[in-house]
């Protein structure tokens, strides 16, 4: 019996209170009394002062962790306690929050009328906040406060606290009083004013707090269905929007609370409802239940435990919910796509893209009721680099995506009804584009070009509201010229579905020409035209207005006829610039001539950029042209740095008249003599602006342009002029201009001076741009013209600069992998040079390698390299108003193909046997860099591809070299790839055909060695020798096809199913050969070979497989530029990556002379390999390598609730047996399998109780099995899966920490250094979906067990055997 206890029983009233008015003014020195004291206080009523003297030590140590039990007992003891205490908590909350008022938001704080005392102003340490809450967890979890505290308004506002623990921890104690405020009418508007504002927070874990209080709030209420004021909340937008906001949030943990809010929700709808975002009929509840329960079951699937197939499954249902019949409005739709959006695997993003995709065209005008979702998820997802998947299949450049792309947008603008929704969504577009702008620009464009295809000129846009974006996305530059010409073109036209507005319109059209120049608004002229057509007011604004680019720009789209004026000059001279009029400017040429020599800058530098070659009446007379040269030799003499800023702008518009003048030069060394003179007084001015040579560069550019015009008109004086040149001028204009006038040299010479100088100058020039790196798309023309020069016909040919030309083609052809122009540039070049001098050009020593390595220039084809192609194909058939339209062509050039047809051509028009074998030895001795006869990676896809392109350039060769027989026969066994054996096959074949020692070669082979020949290497003899026999005259193919027939027939019985299979495939083609030519084979010969043939043809595996012709070619009318470069390859396999080239691609590519100079013919397309519907016909015969790629990893679980974890221990809670305190909820585990393992592992480790969700499970036969008898030892207790929720509440009053095993975003790793309390009870999730969302928010802790597999997740059973295991370590 304890003291107390003693004391109680033989002590008398009066005594014991003594004694605890002894003990309480002692508590402060010995705590240990506090015990004896609790007890007394059980049995005895105190008075005022001993109650005063408890509370003065509670309040003196109510920060004080070390005391929080004591507190607490004494609490339990004195009920009356408890609100004094709380009194004095509420007063010490109040004053941290006056002193942390920062940490609210204002808005936040406004919510709240909070009142401090400032004379008791104190600071509460972050110990001390912690003890405060523990305390408050003790007395909140014993629920005697039955009624609101202001103390729970305090704890509200905490839940806005910008420290991530002050707010955890008022989340985790306001779980004790929920119910009370969520049953209080008083309360109801403040609770969801925290809940909407705590939402809008940016902060992630406010957020959290603001659904975890939503939930619980759902949760606690009384009857919702009756609560007429939360009925009236339901009826508000702004209830659902917020919960859409959750529901695609990309925190996992918030996605989870939202569904589970939803359900709540729904559930408790019991009124009509018909607002932006739900509807709801209460004569049909139970339909839309029904609809619910599938959008939430689609929505777990998709978005909380991603199932891939079976998303999959639900596709058509996904879909479906787009769609104006559905019960559901469509908002929910695209919230539940955009989940799929936040997935960390790369394979579900891909199918929510697909889902997106696949919704039909006629329904994507609903996305006007999501379009927050528009702009946060499916645009910026759908703008991903990484969904242009482009691949070339059968050797056209394919990219559905982008066609479905622009097609999306296109659908999801046209078919709106209202003008507002046209606006909306419009604007959610433009706002996204002008976000991303320096994005991936492929699919920004397609997004603009869908937008300007689905508003169809509708003119329903705003000035002040759209153009803001558009005006952004003029300024954008895109890579490369093609791309930007898409893009500003798209951008322009946007501009035709405004609001007419005259004054707004040509602000917004003077701004694009201002970044973009007027080319693009020459090509849409006429849409412009009519759009003004359309707009009154133009002859007052022509009249009004000062603005003279306005007025420029409205003069060239309209129809207006408008006074002339000589007293506008600048607005003639920029009429001229801007290429518009020609008619009526042609009326004024005498007034545009003498503008040439205004004093005005500003006139001059319009005039500079007119195209005088189609304005060409608007050139003045040779004296005014000679007068404004003058200008310039006088100006480029000042020390005025203004005059020497602007005479750039002269010389400009000098060279402009120049080139399409008749002036000339008296003396054309006048150029020559400039140069020593140019700029020679500026040192000063170097001196004093950092910036000076920037002008020079542009006075240097213009010179040089000068010269090159100079050269033109009077090509004698090129060595004079050639000493001028400077290779290391930084000068783009210039440089180009130096290049072009040595082009222009070497076209006009019959022989060349200074070679070596000039050669020089061009490879310095180039390696200075390549190591500056400065090869960029802006100065291609300079990069082309430096390989055009320097592999002129009469350059190429110099022995003495072999040197530095081998280096710089290998310097083109190391950058050709990732820059369009070079290679066909390059290839151009050296096809010019074969044409012109055939001879010379086959004795460069150094050509066999660059024509080789040329031929090996790798261009990705599933890369932004070939996404060009995709977006050329795209402008020229939807956005071009030219049927003939080729913008690849126009920006860049050649397609890049050309560059291998005229790599084909230099090969297949090789006359030198010399040089022929030139090229094969290059490729011979280079084993250690081609790796052809011995591949390092025998399944590497490039790897193979290098050996095709190899054995194509030496098949090409065939008919003018002389092969090593044997090396090349050792392929056979040693060529992984059966594609690059076929080559092998052609070579040896042709070979044979002309040399019978080597056709015995393998006859010996095949008939003494067969059974030892892998299958592989006997069918390849086996088809090389058919091959040359085929060409053989037809006495000696007989007698030779005798000798071949008695390999074939035994082989048609082989063991070996390769061999048995191509033996009876080769008595058809033996079959028709003979019936074909009627060759003199012997009669039994030919009954044997019949008789195979029938069995073969009639058996049921015929036809399945090719066989036959279909696995053969001739290995001379074959020879062909089609059948060489891939064609004969595509009989071989049903792979659709071949790369080759079309019939067409070799007509459209090669000149005349290409054609003429061929030794062999282009040859033709096999229309039943190009034909897909025949492709997929077509069975291999041989096994296509595949590149090595790696498994994909399958997903794991993440995100999910995590909070503060409690230590506070407790006593134990045992059972007869020693049992440990822990207890394992299986309650949401069903399957009786799982459950029996449970219970079995449960009891064998010692765990103190078990609940399962129904008692009568632990009968099943399948639970019996696996539990063996453990079910007989193994305490448990029945807990549904609907009260789980309050069992977990009731043990955490108990003491219990409540832990989740659960894969989160921030949960705690299962590891030697986590400790579990000694009273933890463990929850655990449902096999698939894993813990609820409403269960998650109310557990202190979950924990996951790390893995490094590939597999997502552990069986249920394994699972929870690792985390008990590691309970009972530390506790049994």
């Amino acid at each position: 019996m304890s003291a107390a206890s003693l004391i109680s029983k033989y002590v008398s009233h009066d005594k014991q209170s003594e004694i605890i008015d002894s003990l309480s003014r002692k508590l402060s020195d010995d705590k240990d009394d506090v015990d004896v004291l609790v007890e007394l206080l059980h049995n005895v009523e105190i008075n005022d002062q001993t109650l005063e003297t408890i509370t003065s030590y509670c309040y003196q140590h109510l920060l004080d962790g070390e005391y929080i039990d004591s507190i607490s007992k004494l609490i339990s003891a004195l009920p009356k306690l408890e609100t004094q205490v709380l009194d004095q908590v509420t007063d010490i909350t109040k004053q941290y929050i006056d002193k942390h008022k920062a940490d609210f938001g204002s808005t936040y704080y406004q919510l709240f009328n909070i009142h401090v005392d400032s004379k008791d102003e104190f600071e509460v340490a972050d110990t001390e906040l912690n003890a405060l809450f523990a305390l408050m967890s003790q007395i909140f979890q014993k629920q005697s406060q039955t009624s609101v505290l202001q103390l729970d308004h305090l704890l509200l506002l905490l839940l806005g606290s910008a420290e991530k623990f002050v707010s955890n921890e008022a989340s985790n104690l306001l779980r004790w009083r929920i119910k009370v405020l969520s049953n209080g009418s008083s309360e109801f508007d403040l609770i969801w004013r925290v809940i909407f504002t705590l939402e809008s927070s940016e902060s992630s874990f406010q957020q959290s707090s603001a659904f975890t209080l939503w939930l619980r709030y759902l949760n606690s209420s009384k009857d919702l269905q009756k609560n007429t004021k939360y009925q009236t909340l339901l009826q508000a937008n702004q209830y659902w929007s917020v919960l859409q906001r959750g529901l695609t949030s990309t925190i996992h943990e918030q996605r989870k609370f939202s569904v589970s809010i939803l359900q709540l929700s729904i559930k408790s709808i019991n009124s009509q409802l018909d607002n932006a975002f739900i509807m709801w009929d209460l004569n049909k509840t139970n339909a839309y239940l029904n609809e619910w329960a599938r959008y939430v079951t689609l929505y777990e699937i998709l978005a909380i435990d991603t199932s891939l197939h079976q998303a999959e499954a639900g596709f058509t249902d996904i879909a479906g919910l787009i769609s104006p019949d559905s019960l559901i409005k469509p908002s929910w739709g695209w919230c539940l796509l955009s989940t799929g959006f936040t997935a960390t695997i790369d394979s579900v993003r891909k199918l929510t893209t697909r889902l997106l995709l696949s919704i039909p065209l006629h329904n994507l005008y609903l996305i006007k009721d999501a379009l927050p979702i528009l702009e946060k998820s499916f645009l910026p997802n759908l703008m991903i680099a990484a969904n242009m998947n482009v691949k070339v299949v059968n050797g056209k450049v394919e990219c559905p995506f982008a066609y479905q792309l622009k097609d999306l947008i296109t659908n999801m603008v046209k078919n709106l009804k209202q003008e507002n929704e046209f606006q909306a969504v419009a604007l959610s577009i433009l706002r996204v584009c002008a976000e991303f702008k320096h994005n991936f620009a492929p699919t920004r464009i397609l997004i603009m070009h869908g937008l300007v295809d689905g508003l169809q000129e509708r003119k329903v846009l705003q000035y002040g509201v759209h153009d803001s974006p558009l005006l952004e996305l003029f300024e954008i530059k895109s890579e490369g010229t093609l791309l930007e010409t898409y893009s500003q073109t798209s951008n322009l036209r946007l501009l035709l579905n405004f609001r007419p507005n005259l004054n707004n319109f040509m602000m917004a059209l003077k701004k694009f020409t201002k970044f973009n120049g007027f080319s693009l608004l020459h090509d849409n002229l006429s849409q412009f035209e009519r759009y003004v057509s359309e707009i009154e007011g133009l002859e007052e604004f022509l009249e009004q207005s000062d603005d003279i680019d306005a007025k420029v720009l409205l003069l060239d789209i309209s129809n207006q006829t408008f006074f002339l004026s000589r007293t506008e000059p600048i607005l003639l001279a920029k009429l001229l610039e801007s290429g518009f009029k020609k008619a009526t400017l042609k009326s004024i040429a005498e007034e545009l001539q003498v503008l040439v020599n205004s004093d005005e800058i500003a006139i001059l530098e319009s005039l500079s950029n007119a195209d005088y070659a189609e304005f060409n009446f608007a050139v003045p007379s040779d004296d005014k042209i000679l007068q404004l040269w003058s200008q310039i030799e006088s100006d480029l003499q000042s020390q005025d740095l203004s005059i020497l800023n602007n005479v750039h702008i002269k010389m400009k518009l000098f060279n402009n008249l120049y080139r399409n003048s008749t002036f000339q030069f008296e003396d054309e060394n006048i150029l020559v003599e400039l140069k020593r003179n140019l700029l020679t007084n500026t040192d000063e001015l170097t001196k004093v602006d950092k910036f000076f040579y920037k002008i020079k560069d542009r006075i240097d550019g213009e010179y040089y342009k000068s010269l090159e015009i100079s050269f033109q008109k009077n090509p004698t004086y090129f060595p004079s002029a050639f000493k001028t040149f400077d290779s290391t001028s930084s000068s783009y204009t210039g440089n180009y201009a130096m290049v072009n006038l040595i082009q222009d040299y070497l076209d006009t010479a019959s022989h060349v001076q200074l070679p070596t100088e000039i050669v020089d100058f061009l490879s310095e020039l180039w390696f200075g741009v390549v190591e500056s790196g400065r090869l960029h798309l802006s100065q291609r023309d300079l990069q082309l013209a430096i390989i055009k020069a320097s592999l002129h016909p009469l350059v190429i040919c110099h022995k003495e600069e072999a040197s530095k030309l081998r280096a710089f083609c290998l310097s083109v052809l190391e950058h050709s992998a990732t820059r369009r122009s070079l290679l066909p540039t390059l290839t151009q070049a050296l096809v010019r040079a074969q044409l012109t001098n055939q001879e010379q050009f086959e004795k460069v020593e150094w050509l066999p390698e660059i024509l080789v390595s040329g031929f090996l220039v790798y261009q990705q084809k599933t890369s932004y390299f070939k996404v060009v192609d995709v977006m050329a194909d795209i402008f020229d058939k939807q956005v071009a108003h030219s049927d003939d339209s080729d913008i690849y062509q126009a920006a860049y050039g050649p397609q890049e193909v050309r560059s291998r047809v005229n790599l084909m051509a230099i090969f297949n028009s090789i006359q030198s046997r010399e040089f022929a074998q030139s090229i094969y030895s290059y490729i011979v001795e280079n084993e250690s860099k081609y790796s052809l006869f011995n591949p390092v990676r025998t399944t590497d896809s490039f790897e193979e591809w290098n050996r095709l392109q190899l054995y194509t350039i030496l098949t090409s060769l065939v008919d003018k070299l002389v092969i090593d027989f044997d090396l090349v026969l050792e392929r056979i066994s040693t060529e992984p790839s059966p594609l690059v054996r076929m080559y092998i096959e052609w070579i040896l074949a042709y070979n044979s055909l002309y040399d019978d020692e080597l056709t015995n070669k393998i006859f010996q082979e095949l008939t003494t060695n067969m059974s030892n020949l892998k299958p592989a290497v006997a069918t390849s003899y086996l088809r090389i020798l058919f091959l040359m026999i085929c060409k053989l005259n037809p006495s000696k193919e007989a007698e030779t096809l005798t000798e071949f027939i008695n390999i074939v027939v035994p082989g048609a019985t082989s063991s070996k199913k390769l061999i048995r299979h191509f033996s009876l495939s080769l008595v058809v083609s033996i079959q028709n050969e003979i019936t074909k030519k009627d060759l003199p084979i012997d009669a039994n010969v030919r009954s044997i070979i019949a008789n195979l043939y029938h069995s073969a043809t009639t058996s049921d595996s015929f036809g399945q497989f090719r066989s036959g012709d279909a696995l053969l070619w001739d290995i001379v009318e074959d020879l062909t530029l089609v059948a060489l470069a891939g064609g004969i390859v595509l009989r071989l396999t049903d792979r659709d990556d071949i790369d080759f080239i079309s019939e067409a691609q070799f007509s459209n590519n090669l000149s005349q002379a290409q054609t003429g100079h061929l030794r062999h013919p282009i040859g033709h397309d096999e229309k039943d390999i190009w034909a897909k519907q025949q492709l997929n016909k077509k069975k291999p015969i041989v096994t296509p390598i595949d590149s090595v790629v790696q498994s994909r990893l399958l997903q794991t679980k993440s995100g999910a609730w995590n909070a503060v974890m409690d230590t506070e221990d407790a006593s134990n809670t045992g059972k007869d047996l020693i049992r440990s305190d822990l207890i394992v909820v299986a309650s949401l585990v069903d399957k009786p399998p799982n459950l029996g393992g449970i219970c079995r592992l449960s009891d064998v480790l010692g765990a103190g109780l078990l609940t399962i969700h129904d008692m009568a499970i632990s009968k099943h036969p399948q639970f019996k099995n696996v539990a063996v008898t453990a079910d007989q030892w193994m305490p448990m207790v029945e807990v549904t899966p609907d009260n789980v929720r309050d069992y977990l509440l009731e043990k955490k009053r108990e003491g219990y920490t409540l832990i989740g095993l659960e894969q989160t975003d921030q949960s705690v790793e299962l590891n030697n250094e986590l400790k579990f309390p000694k009273k933890s009870l463990i929850l655990l999730g449902r096999e698939r979906e894993g813990i609820p969302g409403d269960l998650l928010a109310e557990l202190d802790i979950c924990v996951e067990i790390k893995q490094v597999g590939i597999v997502r997740s552990m069986n249920i059973q394994t699972a929870t055997a690792v985390i008990v295991h590691a309970y009972s370590t530390q506790h049994c």
